[in-house]
């Protein structure tokens, strides 16, 4: 029928609310991460201003540019004049000026040829020929500790510059995408030149901060370059470079909209006076910070917050779930939480919200709902975890942990269309219960807009009596 058709039409999202939506789960992700780093400073970090970007890649991409010129120069000198050491080889050389080493040696014992040589030297007739034995000889090598940790970081930087590219041409951005293109060119340039091209580099190599005490112990163009690193990696920020889930343009829209959704649901968490203490959807390597958020695979953002009752302090606990897991009740593995199932089928929710027992469902859908009515199918499948979701009390009576099972969806990019209303609310929301009764609706939530209505939401939730 033409309104299913309708009903399940994706929205598209502008360039710079694409830009908005990847600059927001890095801004998001590296506030909660903080958080969880630095437990003592919880309200800086809560408090973070909506127009820091500390993760934006655009940022990024202007100190890369910033960067280039010093960084060119000081691979230039390093070309003319690289960090050497001494080491070994094997050489052919006159048998007249071999060393007699025991490496000769063996080399006569071992090889046809070498034995000829040594054999054919001792005779008259051939006194004047020339004879060559394999030996080992000292030789400069520029494949140094210095050299290859300048290799690894070109390598390094070419990956970041051409992740880079990828999201400016995801975000429509033609002009950021030049210019990391254009970074990208230069650094292969000097990654192709003598002596980094020769350096061995395993698979697997990677910098650590700790490795530029190996540049300080060389010229001064290797100290300068080491000043340069530091300044190219300060900072905590985002991994854009390797991070599955931001490698773009390969992941759809709706897929990030989803990512976004969670994190934002987590900042909303914060000013609402819950502080994040553990997780593990972050993975700090050095200086990066690695988003493990995965679609399939749920993950776990724990919050406390204490409370004044009875004139007693205590501490509450909240858990932020990333597509938990419900199983069948006919299924005898426990899901995320124990003794927690679903009536029927096994059901996975985007997001969920545990608290004492009882469970608060958001399910992000990249819809417009441009029309009044146009949710009505995705309401339906939030009576559906409402409904089906099951515990089981202390006489075995199935009773229902859920209280509210909500859609978020980005709606138009108009606000002021007609049916863009950020709230649907069953029934419909009225003065006394802005939020309806039935518990089932859905919240407009877009990149770049304002959070007001969740945080409503969230509010009216967390404020039940445990």
């Amino acid at each position: 029928m033409p309104q299913t058709t309708e009903l399940k039409q994706e929205v598209r999202l502008e360039g710079w609310e694409r830009r908005q939506l990847c600059t927001e789960i890095g801004h998001l992700a590296l506030m909660l991460a903080l958080s969880l780093r630095d437990p003592e400073d919880q309200v800086m970090t809560a408090s973070l201003s909506e127009q820091t970007e500390p993760s934006s890649p655009l940022k990024r991409l202007t100190l890369l540019e910033t960067l280039w010129p010093n960084l060119e120069s000081t691979l230039r000198v390093l070309c003319a004049a690289p960090d050497r050491r001494l080491t070994s080889d094997i050489f052919q050389v006159p048998l007249t000026r071999s060393h007699g080493s025991p490496t000769t040696l063996q080399s006569i014992a071992h090889r046809p040829t070498d034995q000829r040589t040594w054999l054919t030297l001792h005779s008259p007739e051939a006194a004047d020929a020339a004879a060559t034995v394999w030996e080992s000889r000292p030789a400069s090598t520029t494949d140094t500790a210095a050299n290859r940790l300048v290799a690894a970081f070109l390598n390094d930087f070419t990956q970041e510059t051409c992740a880079l590219s990828r999201l400016a041409q995801f975000w429509e951005e033609t002009d950021a995408a030049n210019r990391a293109d254009d970074l990208t060119r230069k650094a292969n340039h000097w990654r192709a030149k003598e002596p980094f091209v020769s350096c061995s580099l395993s698979a697997a190599s990677t910098r650590q901060i700790s490795e530029r005490a190996k540049l300080l112990r060389c010229s001064p163009p290797y100290r300068k370059l080491s000043s340069l690193l530091q300044s190219y990696e300060s900072g905590l920020r985002l991994d854009w470079t390797h991070s599955d889930l931001l490698r773009l343009p390969l992941v759809e829209e709706w897929y990030l909209y989803e990512i976004w959704c969670f994190l934002r649901v987590g900042r909303a968490l914060c000013t609402c006076g819950w502080r994040p203490v553990q997780s593990d959807i972050f993975t700090l390597a050095g200086d990066k910070l690695r988003l493990g958020l995965v679609h399939g695979r749920q993950s776990r953002l724990r919050f406390h917050r204490t409370s004044v009752a009875e004139q007693r302090e205590s501490e509450e606990t909240l858990e932020l779930f990333y597509q938990p897991l419900f199983p069948s009740a006919n299924r005898r593995t426990d899901g995320t939480l124990a003794g927690i199932r679903s009536r029927s089928h096994s059901m996975q929710p985007d997001i969920a919200l545990h608290r004492n027992g009882r469970l608060w469902l958001l399910d992000p859908k990249f819809r417009a709902y441009a029309l009044p009515g146009e949710e009505q199918d995705d309401i339906n499948k939030m009576h559906t975890y409402r409904d089906a979701i099951i515990t089981l009390d202390a006489d075995g009576q199935p009773i229902q942990p859920v209280c509210a099972a909500w859609c978020l969806f980005p709606g138009t990019a108009e606000e002021a269309h007609p049916a863009a209303f950020p709230v649907r609310a069953y029934p419909t929301a009225t003065a006394e219960s802005p939020l309806g009764t039935a518990g089932v609706g859905a919240v407009r939530l877009r990149p770049g807009g304002e959070d007001t209505e969740l945080r409503r939401l969230l509010t009216a939730w967390l404020q039940v009596a445990p």
